[in-house]
């Protein structure tokens, strides 16, 4: 049978989704966020309704809104009907559906190759990895940002009003998924203008088009929230204090309290301007990935087609976020800049493209293709060594899951338990589990019967203590030494679990609030 590059492309996606599936499967929904969506999306599908705060970290006296764009919430939440594993097949999929789309879109005008690269360099890059794996936001809204550009460009070069009205609908649906996503949007704004073509009456009503579609998509949001909040709240552009929280009795307050940081200082908890571009590009891109991008950049700058301009100026439009999220930690500064991979994807895939093409026309084909073969198996490789880490990041001890296994059949459904991992410990535990408080300085760093009050004032039913995150330094990502000292030696906490005789420090202690 004649190998075609429909062959090719079905052969990167089945590598790909065996790599993602592999870790999606064995791993856990337990890491940072996936514990956040996996809880509230669950809770969409059980009760039959989007809740107006983020339930889990409801206390008595404070409630978080639900503000977050919702676009990944009810996607999971219809996932939920068939189950976790479900869920678990769920987080690469958006992924293997962008390699896709991104090579029917280069396809269908005309650049089958460089669709075909651009897939591999996609599913390869270190980021996109990662998320693949992850029960995040992010690989969706990559997903409806690819559709975008594809139907976007199409609306532009043709006069059909299908891929207008999907180019709108695709770029709504991007700004309904997370903070990053009406971004495309000015994509339609700017490219009649950086194409030169504003004075095109055709092309600006396209625009303009496109672009109120998108609105019209955001506004069943915008009018819950005005409903709920009486504000637009879409963050973080419009934010206000009444729509982040709802305060229903202010904790008194006690000054001198500080927490000595978030967390020890690693180098993911650093910033760019700390770690360094070098340490940033490895660690989210990987350096065979940025360096063909390079050179496709310098290929690209050289054109100026209508194609190439499309895609540097969605590069164009991410590249200030990293200037306004310098300071942010670099794992944090990847996952909001995740869009730049497609079009580094696609630049990558034009030089490649390019370098053969120029094989071939100078009769050293089969070199170009042992050189293309090679690198292949050097971004397999990579991404194979990188998605089977990521494994280890998907668990917590041993010790974690008995304990949430006593709370789930031990405590009332409407228990409010105090723990450092909040989101994955409600998750595991379904039951709320919140630190996200004013008053969390009160509870955690007075170390007296103060600590007490604003645990019983918010309601606190148990405490859920992780023994490998106890610290002698108050981090707040930590249980501070002085905390759990108090409540071992005070009446009003009774331990009613401890399976730390068998797991140690990866063991679990659960005292109830008397």
């Amino acid at each position: 049978m004649k190998l075609n590059k429909k062959h090719f492309i079905i052969l990167i996606v089945l590598i790909f989704g065996i790599l993602f599936w592999n870790t999606s499967f064995k791993g856990d929904i337990i890491f940072g966020d996936e514990g956040y969506y996996g809880f509230i999306s669950k809770y969409i599908t059980q009760n039959h309704i989007y809740p107006k705060t983020e339930i889990f970290r409801d206390s008595d006296i404070y409630k978080m809104n639900l503000i977050k764009q919702p676009m990944f919430l009810l996607t999971e939440s219809f996932f939920w009907f068939f189950g976790e594993p479900a869920v678990k097949f769920m987080i690469p999929l958006f992924s293997i559906l962008t390699a896709l789309i991104i090579y029917i879109f280069m396809k269908k005008i005309g650049k089958e190759n460089i669709g075909l690269f651009a897939s591999l360099l996609y599913l390869s890059t270190h980021a996109i990895i990662t998320y693949s794996v992850l029960n995040y936001v992010d690989t969706l809204l990559l997903l409806f940002i690819a559709c975008t550009l594809y139907f976007g460009y199409m609306a532009f070069e043709t006069n059909s009003k299908y891929y207008l009205h999907l180019g709108g609908i695709f770029a709504g649906l991007s700004a309904l998924t997370k903070v990053t996503g009406p971004l495309i949007i000015l994509l339609f704004i700017v490219y009649p203008f950086i194409t030169k073509q504003y004075k095109n009456k055709e092309i600006i009503k396209k625009s303009l088009t496109m672009v109120l579609i998108a609105l019209i998509v955001i506004s069943p949001f915008i009018i819950r929230n005005f409903i709920l909040y009486k504000d637009i709240c879409y963050a973080p552009i419009f934010e206000s204090k009444q729509c982040r929280e709802t305060i229903l009795q202010e904790a008194p307050k006690i000054q001198g309290l500080e927490f000595a940081g978030r967390t020890a200082k690693s180098t993911i908890e650093s910033g760019i301007i700390n770690t360094g571009i070098l340490i940033y590009s490895a660690f989210a891109y990987s350096w065979p990935i940025l360096l063909i991008f390079l050179f496709g950049l310098a290929s690209m700058l050289i054109d100026k087609g209508k194609f190439k301009k499309y895609i540097l100026l969605l590069l164009l439009l991410i590249l200030p976020l990293f200037i306004y999220l310098k300071n942010t930690r670099i794992e944090d500064l990847s996952r909001y800049t995740l869009p730049i991979i497609i079009p580094i994807s696609i630049i990558g895939a034009s030089f490649i493209n390019e370098f053969y093409n120029w094989a071939k026309t100078n009769q050293r084909k089969l070199l170009s293709i042992i050189i293309i073969s090679l690198l292949s198996i050097v971004l397999i490789h990579s991404a194979y060594v990188k998605s089977s880490s990521l494994i280890n990041v998907k668990t917590f001890p041993p010790g974690f899951y008995d304990a949430a296994k006593w709370v789930k059949y031990n405590t009332p459904k409407d228990s409010l338990l105090l723990s450092i991992y909040a989101q994955q410990t409600a998750f595991a535990c379904n039951r709320a589990t919140t630190t996200a408080l004013p008053d969390m300085k009160e509870i955690l760093l007075t170390n007296d019967d103060r600590s007490y009050q604003h645990l019983k004032l918010n309601g606190y039913d148990y405490i859920f203590v992780m023994h490998n995150i106890i610290s002698a330094i108050p981090y707040k990502e930590s249980f501070p030494l002085g905390f759990l000292e108090y409540i071992d030696n005070s009446d009003k906490f009774e331990k009613v679990y401890d399976n730390t005789n068998i797991y140690g420090q990866n063991g679990v202690s659960i005292y109830k609030i008397l």
